[in-house]
Parts: structure tokens; sequence; C-alpha cells
């Protein structure tokens, strides 16, 4: 707990400092195109996507809904104009639409469907773009980086009526687009051999183990061996 934090009496929540770990991450542009760039790496949208726009949404841009929800962080992406019709692209003034991802950092399994927390963000942003003057447009995609102790399980409401419902009905379901990046099924071999992370296999094996403390006292160096000094200072991680 930081000084300023006991002298207003305030107590940290549990695994604060993980989430502070992980929102520190998204906080660097260059770790957070790479994250961004892994998590949608099967994803149908990527290709539509211009990574080279990728921006982070903050303080007026983000209404009371998402800093209420205390989402982790948001970035924005301009769409490439390959997604749009052949209509849209003959068009002097293209649309102004992107991609907003949201963020969702979790360090402990949870039995809720998770759609009670990433269900009202699409409403959210709706209403924040309805609200500009640009009126620019907004694909949103919650992005969920989970490292619990317990493996994670698709837990949407959608999974609870799939197994029991005809397809038809389902489609009735709500079931919101998540990507998941799931740290805890990885193993330290996995990690190491991840195509794209570089400097972030560092952070993937250390949120990994956030819960054992004994391997920081006995196997830190498999931590430090990614980071490398010339692109990234170790203290911009730790």
């Amino acid at each position: 707990m930081s000084k300023e934090e006991e002298d207003k009496g305030e107590k940290r929540k549990p695994n604060q400092d993980h989430d502070d770990f992980a929102r520190g991450i998204l906080s660097l542009p260059q770790l957070a195109k790479k994250l961004l760039l892994y998590a949608l790496d099967n994803s149908k949208i990527k290709r539509f996507v211009n990574f080279d726009t990728l921006r982070p949404l903050s303080g007026d841009h983000i209404d009371q809904f998402l800093r209420v929800t205390h989402s982790d962080a948001v970035h924005a992406c301009d769409v490439n104009p390959e997604a749009l019709t052949e209509k849209g692209r003959l068009l002097k003034k293209k649309p102004e639409f992107r991609f907003v991802f949201i963020w969702e950092h979790k360090s402990a399994w949870q039995s809720s469907p998770i759609d009670f927390q990433v269900g009202g963000y699409d409403d959210s942003i709706m209403r924040m773009d309805f609200n500009t003057k640009k009126k620019t447009l907004s694909i949103v995609q919650p992005i969920l980086i989970y490292h619990g102790a317990r493996a994670w399980k698709k837990k949407q409401r959608y999974d609870f009526f799939k197994p029991y419902l005809d397809k038809e009905l389902l489609e009735y379901i709500p079931h919101p687009k998540l990507a998941v990046i799931d740290i805890q099924a990885m193993s330290h071999a996995d990690i190491e051999q991840a195509i794209g992370l570089d400097e972030l296999r560092a952070a993937f094996i250390a949120l990994k183990n956030a819960h054992n403390e004994e391997f920081f006292k006995h196997d830190l160096k498999k931590v430090v061996k990614f980071v490398h000094a010339k692109e990234m200072q170790p203290k911009e991680l730790f």
C-alpha cells in the first residue's frame, strides 16, 4: 500500500498489484500494440484494423459507465479502407468508422457470466459516439486478459443455453464477442515460443506465476531473460 493510500485510510483491493501491473503494460503504446496484435491473431477482424493508428482513449473520451466499471484500458484504431464496400470506397468523404478495444484484466476466476461486465460496453461506446459532433461510429471489441489460479471456463450467458437449445432459438441469446488471452492456460514453453510477443513474454510469465511466490524466489531469471535492454528497460515493466 502506498503512503498516500495509508494517509487516506484506503485499502488496496485483493490482486490490486496484478491489476496495476497489467494496466502499466497497456499504458505503453509499443506493448499495447503487440498485445493487441496477439489478441486478434486468429480474429476475423484483424485484417480490417489499421494498427498504425492505435491510440488510447481516456478522460473526456470515456463516459461515466466505463469509468465506474474500472476497465483497465481503452484503445481505438481506424478501420482500414478495404473494409468498406465499393460504394463506400468511391465516396470522396469516407465515413469515420473505428474499432474500440476495451481491455479487461482478471487475476481471479469468476462464477458469474462476464457478460454482466462487458455487456454494457457496446451501449456505452454507442452513446459516446452519438453524443459527439463528429459522429464517429465504433465497432467494439472487449479483450480479456486472464491469469487466475483456476482455469478459465467460458462463462457467457450464451454458453448456459448452447448445449440444450436449438440453433434458431440461440440466435435470440445475446452473445458479446470476447477475445480472450488465457495466460493461465499457457505453459512456460508456449509463452517462450509465442511469435510476436517479444519482451511481453516476460510480462506473461510474471502474470502466470503471480500467485506463486516460490517462482519469484527461484526462477526470476525466466522472466528477465526476455527483457531486451536496448528496446525496453526493465524498470518500465516492473
